[in-house]
């Protein structure tokens, strides 16, 4: 059982059972990030049957992901053309705690995968553990489809991550603005600027956006556009999924150009920034690094 309470310093109760009895208490001085709380855990299939009779929404998740005929349906609606799988690149940071963080969102969305969600066993145990504070391990910045959401995608819970997210993942004053309090005040070491397939924004985008409208939709499908301009990227000749994986570059250049706070603590190596593009057909994330 583990029990947070965040405040200038962290104190981490960390038990276990054995033979009935507490094994030890970890008291951890914290005044920036420490080790993600990611490792509480709780048995796959420990879903215990609700008390008032009814089916908790959990209960319905865990039935979805066990029911082998939806996995045999979803192949056969699988298109013929075959994706090009892209081979996993090893990314090494230079903020050991951003390494790991990385490393928890990557098993996490293996689980996913997998359909072994581990982190939403339990989660009313969480949410009373942080009710009176927050350590999550990283910060992502990704887009508001329904089908994209960080926790459900790297099997996170409640207190493990900032999940900002806009139409395109676009970056903005408010964005901006919640990164620099989340990495340089709560002290995230990991920023995550996630795109992914099959994106409406982007499709719209390249469909020519709402041309004459004076919606704030225009607005946003115009800076879309604007990467691609930026980028020489013909709509006609290029796949969406590509430009959504440039837009995902242009959002991080984006943070480290009008952040000073957040150049700051990329340059001292106090944070690292990684790009990721999530496959809405097969539900992997791919990281990428902006080397340039």
């Amino acid at each position: 059982m583990l029990a947070i309470k965040a405040a200038a310093t962290f104190s981490l109760a960390i038990s276990g059972r054995q033979s009935g009895q507490m094994m030890s208490t970890l008291q951890v001085d914290a005044p920036r990030f420490r080790s993600p709380i990611v490792g509480h855990h709780f048995k796959p299939g420990g879903l215990s049957a609700p008390f008032n009779g009814h089916r908790s929404p959990l209960f319905e998740l865990k039935a979805l992901l066990h029911d082998d005929s939806l996995e045999e349906s979803a192949s056969e609606d699988k298109p013929n053309k075959k994706r090009q799988e892209t081979k996993p690149v090893k990314i090494e940071l230079a903020n050991p705690l951003a390494q790991e963080s990385l490393e928890h969102l990557i098993e996490g969305n293996a689980r996913f995968r997998e359909g072994k969600l581990e982190n939403f066993v339990g989660i009313m145990q969480r949410v009373y553990r942080t009710a009176e504070g927050q350590c999550p391990h990283s910060t992502i910045v990704g887009c508001m489809d329904s089908r994209t959401s960080a926790d459900l995608v790297f099997d996170q819970t409640i207190g493990d991550v900032f999940s900002l997210r806009v139409a395109g993942n676009l970056v903005n004053p408010h964005i901006l603005g919640s990164l620099e309090f989340a990495c340089e005040h709560v002290g995230t070491p990991l920023v995550v600027v996630m795109g992914h397939t099959n994106c409406g924004a982007i499709n719209g985008a390249m469909a020519g956006g709402t041309k004459g409208d004076k919606s704030h939709l225009s607005e946003l499908l115009k800076e879309i556009r604007t990467v691609m301009e930026s980028s020489k990227l013909d709509p006609k000749e290029v796949d969406a999924d590509e430009v959504a994986k440039c837009n995902v570059f242009h959002s991080m250049r984006k943070i480290r150009e009008l952040s000073p706070v957040i150049r700051q603590l990329l340059d001292n190596e106090e944070i690292d920034m990684v790009g990721a593009m999530y496959d809405v057909r097969t539900g992997k994330v791919d990281f990428f690094q902006d080397l340039n």
